[in-house]
C-alpha cells in the first residue's frame, strides 16, 4: 500500500514538473511589453497587470526616470527604452505607460494589427493604440490618410499622434526618435515629437487602448481623457477606408 501511495506521489510530482516547464517555455516564447512605472506608484502597476492579465505578451516593468519637470522624466523614460531596443537590435519594441487601458476585444484586434505591422515594416515607423490629437490639438481631419481595413471593423490610418500610452516602435525609427534628447526643452513633450519629425504614424479604428481616469504625477492632478479619445476616434473614423489589407505579404 505504501509503495502505491509513493508511486502516485511520484507521478503527480512528475506531472507538476512537466506542467511548470511547459508553462515557463510558453511564457518565455511570448513577446514582451515594457511598462513605464514610477517606483512610488505600485497601484498603477498592479492595475495594468490585471488589465493585461491574458494579453499575448509578458509585461516587464521599467522604473520610470524621475525629473523635477514631469514630462521631461516621462520623455527620458521613453528614450531609455528606445535605446535599449536599439542596443539589443530588436526589430520593434512595444511600450506602454502604466495608465494604459485595453479595449474589450484587445487580444484579437492587436493580433491582427501586429501581424500586418510585422509584415509591412516599410510602411510605418510607429503604431499607436489610440490618440487624443484630434480633440486636444486639431479637430481637422486633413492630415488623416486611409491605409486599409483588416476586417469590417478594424481599419488602419496614417494620423497624427498625441499620447504614448500604448505604442509599437519600428527599428526604422529608433534613431529619429532618439533625437528628441538633443534639445529636450526646445523639442517639448515627447508625445508630440513623432509629429514634428514626420514619422509614419499608424493608428487603428476603433482604438485598442485608452487611458485610465487617474491621478497623474506629470500634471499633479487627476486626468480624464475619455472624451478626447472618443472625439479623436470619431474624426479618424469619418474618413472612408474601404481598401482591404493584403494579409498574405511575407
Amino acid at each position: 500500500m505504501k509503495n502505491k501511495v509513493l508511486l502516485i506521489l511520484v507521478i503527480l510530482l512528475i506531472i507538476v514538473i512537466i506542467y511548470n516547464t511547459k508553462k515557463e517555455t510558453f511564457e518565455s516564447s511570448k513577446e514582451k511589453a515594457y511598462v513605464i512605472n514610477l517606483d512610488e506608484r505600485p497601484d498603477r502597476f498592479d492595475t495594468i497587470m490585471r488589465s493585461f492579465d491574458n494579453a499575448p505578451f509578458t509585461i516587464e516593468r521599467f522604473s520610470a526616470i524621475r525629473d523635477n519637470v514631469g514630462w521631461k522624466g516621462c520623455g527620458l523614460s521613453h528614450m531609455a527604452l528606445t535605446q535599449l531596443a536599439k542596443d539589443s537590435k530588436m526589430r520593434s519594441i512595444l511600450i506602454m505607460e502604466d495608465d494604459c487601458k485595453p479595449s474589450k476585444d484587445f487580444n484579437r484586434t492587436w493580433a491582427l494589427i501586429k501581424d500586418w505591422l510585422d509584415s509591412n515594416r516599410d510602411r510605418w515607423d510607429i503604431y499607436v493604440g489610440g490618440t487624443t490629437y484630434y480633440d486636444i490639438i486639431n479637430k481637422s481631419s486633413d492630415n488623416i490618410k486611409p491605409i486599409c481595413k483588416l476586417d469590417s471593423n478594424i481599419k488602419l490610418y496614417y494620423t497624427k499622434l498625441l499620447c504614448l500610452h500604448f505604442y509599437y516602435l519600428n527599428s526604422s525609427a529608433y534613431d529619429k526618435f532618439l533625437e528628441w534628447k538633443n534639445d529636450i526643452t526646445k523639442n517639448g513633450a515627447v508625445d508630440m515629437w513623432p509629429n514634428i519629425i514626420n514619422m509614419k504614424i499608424v493608428s487603428s479604428i476603433p482604438f485598442i487602448a485608452t487611458q485610465n481616469d487617474d491621478y497623474s504625477n506629470i500634471t499633479n492632478s487627476r486626468t480624464n481623457y475619455n472624451k478626447a479619445f472618443e472625439e479623436s476616434n470619431k474624426v479618424i473614423a469619418s474618413i472612408q477606408n474601404n481598401s482591404a489589407c493584403d494579409l498574405n505579404k511575407s
